[in-house]
C-alpha cells in the first residue's frame, strides 16, 4: 500500500550525522526510512516534547508503521528506559552507532562508500541514497554541494538546518524519488518578520501602501529560493522553519513540512495515513445555514462517508473536543463562520534593568471547558502580542529590552508578582492571528491532539487559518492540514469546499487550482497545504461504518484495563466518566452497511 522500510530510527537531539549515516545504509531509493529525535525535556517548550514522546509511543504500540521496528541509535541510557517503558523488547532494539553500522553495512547492499563532514549531511545522504552507497564520516572529506539529480516530477527544498527534520526532508525526497533543493536557513527573526508582514496585510491601508508590502513579503521569499525553476515540477514540497513558501507560488502545486517539532513523525503518518475518507466531522458554529456546511454534509453523505455534523448550540467547546480527541473521525471540517475570537487589549507597563519603562500591547481571550469530561473546568489562555513601545511586534529586527523575556512567557505571573502593571485594558476586540477557532457558546477551540494514531485530514476553512493553526494540528495528530493564508469571504469558502471535495485532484493539485482559478491579481494564494503532495480526496464504495463503532469499542475495552490495571489512580473518575460518554456515543451510532 505504501513504501516504508521496515525500521525507524530515534537519535540523539540533532544528531544530523548519525541519522544520515543510519539513512544511507536502511533507506532505499523510492521507499521512507522514518527517522525522530529523542524528546529533549529540558527545552523551554518541554511540554511539546512530552506530546511528541507520547505520539511515538502510540505510532509503536498501535501500529501506525505496521511491522516496524523502533531502533534507538546512540541515545543514553535513561533515555532508553523512558522511551521503553510501555513498549515490548520485540518492538525495540538499542544499538550504539558503531554497532549498529557493523550490523546493518550489508542491509541494502550498497555498491560503494561517501565520505562526508557533518555540515555536509544533507547533500552526502541525497547522493548515497540516489547513488546505492552508504556514507563514512570523515571530517577531512573533501566539501559535497552539489547532489546529483534525475529525471522527477517532484521538488523536495530542505533548509540547511541543524535540526533532524532535515534528514527527514532527504528520506521523504528519496521516497518520493524527487529532485532534491537545498536553500539556506531561516533565522527565527526572519520567520517572525516575515510571518508577522503577511498578517499585517489584510490589515486596512491605502492601496500603494498594501502594494509595498506585498512587494517586499514576494521578494523576501523569492530570495530565499535562489532562483530554482519551481515550473518544471508537479508539486515542490518545502521543508523548512515554517515560511509560507506556497503562499507566492503561483507557478504550480505546493506543500510544507515544519522542521520542528516533529517533521519525522508527520511525515510518516501522512505517507500511511493514504485511504479513503470513511467518516467526518463537520463544525459550524453559525445557528443560520451556510452553504458550505450544506454541501459537506450532503456530498459527504452522498460518497458513502458516516458525516456527524456539529452546528450552532451542539458546536460547543466539550462537543468539539470530544468528538476531535476521542473519535476515529477521517476527516475533520471547520467552517469560517464562527468568527475570530474576542478578548481584551492590554497595555502592560515594565522596567528594564537599568530603570527604564517599556509598554507592551498584547490581546487575550480566555477558553473555558470542562476538564476531559470532570467536574473541572479546564481554562484556556490566548494572547497575540501587538507592540513593544509604540512598534509593531512584527519589526524583530528593532531593539528590545533586556527584561521582555521575563514578562512574555507567563504575563500573569509577571503583573502579579509587581514587575508589571496593567495601565490599560480594552474590552471586546478581535485576536485575528492566535491559534484558536471561535465557537457556539463563546468558547475557542484549540486543537490537543486525537487518541487515533493515524489522525485526521484537517480542512480549517476558517480566516488565516494557514497562519496560526497548521502547528498544532500538524504536531498533535493531523496527517494533512489545509488553510487559508488570508482573512476570506463566506463565498469563497464554500466554494472551495465544493471544489475539494469534488476535484479528482491530489489535493496539492486541487488546491493550486482553485488558487489559480481566483486570478493572478491576488497577490498571495488563498489556500495553502501541509502534508503529503501524493494525497486524494478519496470515497469508499459502501458505507459501512462498522470501524467506526469497532474503533470506540476498542478505546473503551483500553480505558477499562487501564482502570483495571491502576485502581489507585486519582484519575479513575474521569477515565469513568470517558468510558460512559464513549458508551453513549457507541450505542447512538447505530451500525450501517453489512
Amino acid at each position: 500500500m505504501y513504501n516504508v522500510v521496515g525500521r525507524i530510527g530515534m537519535f540523539r537531539e540533532n544528531d544530523r550525522a548519525s541519522a544520515a549515516i543510519a539513512s544511507s545504509l536502511i533507506g532505499r531509493w523510492g521507499w521512507y526510512f522514518p527517522v525522530f529525535e529523542e524528546p529533549r525535556t529540558a527545552r523551554p517548550d518541554s511540554d511539546n516534547e512530552v506530546i511528541r514522546r507520547v505520539n511515538l509511543f502510540r505510532l509503536v504500540e498501535y501500529g501506525l508503521a505496521e511491522g516496524c521496528k523502533l531502533m534507538e541509535i546512540g541515545l543514553d541510557a535513561s533515555t532508553c528506559r523512558v522511551m521503553n517503558r510501555y513498549l515490548s523488547a520485540s518492538q525495540v532494539e538499542i544499538l550504539g552507532l558503531e554497532e549498529f553500522v557493523s550490523k546493518y553495512t550489508g542491509f541494502q547492499n550498497r555498491q560503494g562508500v561517501i565520505r562526508f563532514r557533518k555540515e555536509n549531511a544533507i547533500p552526502a545522504l541525497f547522493n548515497a541514497l540516489i547513488g546505492n552507497k552508504r556514507l563514512v564520516l570523515d571530517e577531512r572529506a573533501q566539501t559535497i554541494s552539489a547532489v546529483n539529480q534525475h529525471r522527477s516530477r517532484y521538488l523536495v527544498v530542505v533548509e540547511n538546518s541543524e535540526e533532524l527534520g532535515s534528514i527527514v526532508g532527504v528520506n521523504y525526497a528519496c521516497f518520493l524519488m524527487a529532485h532534491l533543493a537545498i536553500i539556506d536557513e531561516s533565522s527565527r527573526e526572519e520567520v517572525d518578520r516575515i510571518t508577522y508582514s503577511l498578517r499585517a496585510f489584510d490589515e486596512e491601508r491605502p492601496g500603494s501602501a498594501k502594494e509595498d508590502l506585498a512587494y517586499e513579503i514576494r521578494n523576501d521569499l523569492l530570495e530565499k529560493l535562489k532562483g530554482i525553476r519551481v515550473d518544471r515540477y508537479e508539486a515542490v514540497v518545502f521543508f523548512t522553519q515554517g515560511l509560507p513558501y506556497g503562499s507566492i507560488i503561483k507557478e504550480t502545486a505546493t506543500t510544507h513540512f515544519s522542521l520542528y517539532p516533529d517533521a519525522g513523525l508527520f511525515a510518516l503518518r501522512s505517507i500511511v495515513a493514504d485511504r479513503a475518507i470513511r467518516s467526518a466531522l463537520v463544525v459550524d458554529p453559525s445557528t443560520v445555514e451556510q452553504e458550505d456546511t450544506t454541501f459537506a454534509v450532503s456530498q459527504l453523505t452522498d460518497n458513502n462517508v458516516y458525516t456527524k455534523l456539529l452546528k450552532g448550540e451542539q458546536a460547543t467547546i466539550t462537543e468539539v473536543d470530544f468528538h476531535v480527541a476521542q473519535l476515529p473521525y477521517d476527516l475533520v471540517l471547520l467552517t469560517s463562520h464562527g468568527g475570530y475570537a474576542r478578548g481584551a487589549k492590554l497595555s502592560v507597563e515594565f522596567p528594564d534593568s537599568e530603570g527604564g519603562r517599556h509598554i507592551l500591547v498584547v490581546r487575550k481571550a480566555d477558553s473555558f471547558s470542562w476538564l476531559t469530561l470532570s467536574d473541572k473546568i479546564s481554562v484556556e489562555t490566548f494572547t497575540e502580542f501587538e507592540s513593544i513601545d509604540g512598534v509593531p511586534w512584527s519589526q524583530s529586527d528593532s531593539p528590545r529590552p533586556d527584561t521582555l523575556s521575563r514578562v512574555t512567557p507567563r504575563l500573569e505571573d509577571s503583573v502579579a508578582d509587581g514587575f508589571a502593571k496593567i495601565v490599560d485594558r480594552q474590552e471586546g476586540v478581535e485576536l485575528k492571528y492566535c491559534n484558536a477557532i471561535a465557537l457556539s457558546d463563546g468558547n475557542y477551540f484549540l486543537y490537543s491532539g486525537t487518541a487515533w494514531p493515524e489522525g485526521p485530514m484537517v480542512l480549517a476553512n476558517a480566516c488565516s487559518s494557514f497562519q496560526r493553526l497548521p502547528g498544532d494540528f500538524v504536531y498533535r495528530g493531523a496527517n494533512l492540514y489545509i488553510g487559508t493564508t488570508l482573512p476570506v469571504l463566506d463565498a469563497i469558502a464554500s466554494q472551495f469546499t465544493q471544489h475539494l471535495l469534488k476535484c479528482g485532484h491530489t489535493i496539492a493539485e486541487a488546491v493550486y487550482i482553485f488558487n489559480h482559478e481566483m486570478g493572478p491579481k491576488l497577490h498571495f494564494n488563498m489556500y495553502a497545504t501541509m502534508g503529503s503532495p501524493l494525497r486524494r480526496i478519496k470515497f469508499p464504495t459502501r458505507q459501512d461504518n462498522q470501524y467506526f463503532r469497532t474503533e470506540i469499542k476498542k478505546c473503551i475495552l483500553r480505558m477499562k484495563d487501564f482502570r483495571t490495571r491502576n485502581p489507585l489512580n486519582p484519575k479513575m473518575e474521569e477515565v469513568d466518566r470517558r468510558i460512559k460518554r464513549l458508551e453513549i456515543e457507541l450505542h447512538s451510532t447505530q451500525r450501517i452497511g453489512q
